[in-house]
């Protein structure tokens, strides 16, 4: 029997009502379990960036708590595979301490510092615990009195917002090293030659890829209102609706081939990577620091890799990465402009590469893409050594 366009119409706007009244439903639901369960659980954090984050530059002053980690970011990341399962257990405890100004400095007061470092995660340590941040490490083995403007998730443009605001209660002969990170410091360029369909570089089927995303912008709009009526302590909210968001959201990545983090071997030690499909190379830049005042302080800038470029000669899948971009040569270009040296910390950590390895000990956590102690110090043992 035929089904008329009417009557399929008919049908969708049924299956749409059910949709909804399940959310009515949830809504209700966990309204009374407000008012049932007075006394949740406080909300679980698995490290200190998301449990101590104050506003967008800055986390919460004068911090000082130890967190037991289960797990690095790419099991929270992957949703598609149960990595907390397949990637060695890494279970560690995070120390997370704060100044007066919200950075993770236990050691050095911002204002009495000779050398202050900015930059993202790989900087401010985003799954490291307080001794194995780089700021520590160069504390311990350069002449640096050391302390960090660094703050997890935010960009080249943060960074000179952030230098801006504290440069006035600096030391006036402070110098300044600039952390860009391979991983997230860049934006593509000519980004008319992306497809019109496609995430994180994935080629999606147009259907395909309106539903996936048509799905995720319904469920940040529901948010909205949950969390006008709803606080993020209710049992059933803080429990329920992340599982099925999870759940729902596997299904449709798995689906639409939009799969972040893949994995391969190193010495027969599984590692996650978050992974980029680049069928193509692309030209990248970023921003580039123009404030007079914050360039005669800046002394030198670093370019640390990604994961997956470090370890690159190493996979079995190379297609983890199989691209090559214009990111370095474009930051050591521009600020070349303005007589700033730019260094390539691929290089140096390469180096160091096989004395881990036959240790069977790397550079970045196997669950994480940050840096763990080996890795800080391997960069804070390169700059003492060559009197950056």
């Amino acid at each position: 029997m035929l089904i008329t366009l009417g009557e399929l119409k008919a049908v969708f706007r049924l299956r749409l009502c059910l949709f909804l009244d399940r959310d009515i439903f949830f809504l209700l639901f966990i309204g009374a379990s407000t008012i049932i369960f007075k006394h949740e659980n406080k909300r679980h954090f698995y490290r200190g960036h998301e449990k101590f984050y104050e506003n967008r530059l800055s986390y919460k002053k004068n911090i000082n708590e130890t967190i037991p980690m289960k797990h690095g970011e790419l099991p929270v990341l992957d949703v598609c595979n149960n990595s907390k399962t397949i990637i060695r257990n890494q279970t560690r405890k995070q120390i997370f301490i704060t100044d007066n100004y919200g950075y993770r400095n236990s050691e050095i007061d911002i204002k009495k510092a000779d050398l202050i470092i900015v930059g993202d995660s790989l900087i401010s340590g985003g799954s490291a615990s307080d001794e194995d941040i780089l700021s520590y490490q160069l504390n311990k083995f350069s002449n640096y009195k050391t302390a960090n403007l660094a703050m997890g998730g935010i960009n080249p443009k943060d960074y000179e917002e952030i230098l801006k605001k504290y440069l006035p209660i600096l030391k006036n002969n402070v110098k300044i090293f600039v952390f860009y990170y391979e991983g997230n410091d860049f934006e593509i360029y000519n980004k008319n030659e992306i497809p019109k369909y496609s995430y994180k570089d994935f080629k999606i089927n147009k259907y395909k890829f309106k539903i996936r995303f048509g799905y995720e912008r319904l469920e940040r709009n529901k948010d909205k209102i949950f969390i006008k009526i709803f606080n993020y302590q209710n049992f059933f909210y803080k429990k329920i609706r992340p599982k099925s968001q999870r759940l729902f959201k596997k299904a449709l990545s798995v689906w639409s081939g939009t799969c972040l983090v893949k994995y391969d071997k190193i010495n027969e030690n599984l590692h996650g990577f978050y992974w980029l499909n680049r069928g193509k190379n692309y030209l990248f830049n970023t921003h580039i620091i123009s404030n007079k005042k914050i360039l005669n302080r800046i002394d030198k800038v670093f370019f640390i890799p990604t994961k997956a470029s470090l370890y690159r000669d190493y996979l079995n899948n190379k297609k983890i990465i199989n691209y090559k971009d214009n990111k370095f040569k474009f930051l050591e270009k521009e600020y070349k402009k303005i007589n700033i040296e730019v260094i390539n910390l691929t290089i140096p950590m390469k180096k160091k590469l096989k004395k881990y390895m036959m240790k069977n000990e790397y550079l970045f956590f196997n669950d994480d893409t940050h840096l763990n102690k080996n890795g800080t110090e391997v960069i804070a043992k390169f700059i003492a050594k060559n009197n950056y």
